[in-house]
């Protein structure tokens, strides 16, 4: 039955017996699971999907199955006992490192917003210290081997250590929100930055069964979560990134299409507040499906002018080679600050937005004065973009669309250095 309901689906790549019970075994071994998966479950899938193929267990390939030189592995930078035990300040190394031929599975949780986990816990509960109704909604692993900490308190620790001590209740959830972000942007990058080496990394996991904080992208209700909105950016066929190798940047542009691409990146370090203090357009051209540095500025040419209150900013515009004036084009910004995320301390930002909030659809123009760091908007509605951060002066328009029926009443924006929003 699961397999005739599945097999339509134009996502499925392919089979596996079983999820996770010959993990760190030998492959030649009769380890859990594998006979099961081999005699009834193998046939099965040869008989009513035949187009598609079959692996025994996930993780399976090399020796042990999870080794990241072959086959699938299921690992992360987040849900690694060692981390969990550092103070976390080296979590981009960390995910810098992370490896696999394929990751089918790459675990980071993240909190859904506070106007979402109000639909299932009270404002006392959001609060409570010992956090029960945290701990109730937070599914965990009994055998996750880290110590005493549960899903819940490793998820607020990371938060703490990578955005500093939350100032009050609201700001702990936004912290716990983004933490999922962060690790989806920058693991999706670094992965994609190595093909063919790395072929591809699934998150664990898309969507809830349950109202939850914890691992989906997409929470109980249908709305995306702020990893859902860093995976949309991450994933697109044509990304730039930036590289942080040391002594200088990597600026990077991957083109996972299957043509190639040509266009122009705008490279600047951007203050807080006022026009670039460097910048730099480099000309760019990536063959198809491949992954190419386009521009290598060293500390030596750039470092002091970043300094703790700037960005280093790549704006990419392009299209396919060949393509007609006006034809198929893209554009994409990677960003990057020379320091841990809770160093950021931007000056209070004044974001000015505009546009219906009521209807089945409409659009928010939403602008800034100053650097605003996390532009959030929050409603249960689908947002071209969410999450984002605006450079100082800059304007975007958002498009929504209301899929439950018209939307009535305000769209809250906010940023986390704000000094409020104007309509």
């Amino acid at each position: 039955q699961a397999i005739c309901l599945l097999r339509n689906h134009a996502s499925l790549a392919f089979w596996c017996g079983n999820n996770e019970l010959g993990m760190n075994s030998d492959p030649a071994t009769e380890f859990p699971g594998k006979k099961i998966a081999r005699d009834i479950s193998e046939p099965l899938c040869r008989r009513l999907d035949p187009t598609r193929p079959y692996r025994v267990t996930s993780p399976y390939g090399g020796n042990p199955n999870n080794s990241p030189l072959a086959g699938d592995c299921h690992r992360s930078a987040w849900y690694d006992a060692d981390f969990h035990r550092s103070d976390k300040t080296d979590y981009r190394e960390r995910i810098a490192r992370l490896g696999g031929r394929f990751l089918s599975e790459s675990a980071v949780p993240g909190a859904p917003p506070k106007h979402v986990l109000l639909k299932f816990m009270t404002e006392a509960d959001l609060a409570d210290p010992g956090g029960a109704m945290w701990e109730y909604h937070t599914k965990d692993n009994p055998y996750n081997g880290i110590d005493d900490q549960t899903h819940y308190r490793m998820l607020e620790r990371t938060a703490a250590a990578l955005f500093g001590p939350p100032e009050g209740n609201d700001r702990r959830i936004a912290h716990m929100e983004y933490v999922q972000y962060e690790f989806v942007r920058l693991t999706t990058e670094s992965v994609r930055r190595r093909k063919f080496d790395c072929s591809g990394v699934q998150y664990w996991m898309y969507n809830d069964n349950w109202p939850a904080s914890g691992w989906s992208m997409i929470d109980w209700w249908g709305n995306a979560k702020a990893a859902w909105h860093a995976a949309r950016r991450a994933f697109q066929p044509v990304i730039a990134s930036i590289e942080d190798a040391g002594d200088r940047w990597r600026v990077w542009v991957i083109n996972d299409r299957l043509a190639p691409v040509v266009g122009s990146l705008r490279l600047r370090v951007q203050p807080w507040s006022g026009p670039p203090r460097w910048e730099t357009h480099v000309p760019v051209a990536v063959a198809a499906n491949a992954a190419a540095v386009v521009r290598e500025p060293t500390r030596a040419e750039i470092g002091p002018l970043l300094a703790r209150d700037a960005v280093l900013v790549a704006d990419l515009d392009y299209g396919c080679a060949g393509d007609a004036p006006g034809g198929d084009r893209g554009a994409d910004r990677a960003w990057l600050f020379d320091g841990l995320p809770r160093e950021m301390a931007p000056p209070p930002a004044r974001l000015r937005v505009s546009g219906p909030t009521e209807g089945a659809a409409g659009e928010l123009r939403i602008a800034t004065d100053h650097y605003a760091r996390v532009v959030t908007l929050a409603a249960d509605l689908d947002f071209e973009d969410n999450y984002f951060d605006l450079l100082p002066g800059e304007e975007r328009t958002i498009r929504w669309e209301s899929p439950a029926g018209p939307h009535a009443g305000s769209i809250p924006v906010t940023c986390w250095n704000s000094a409020g929003a104007t309509a």
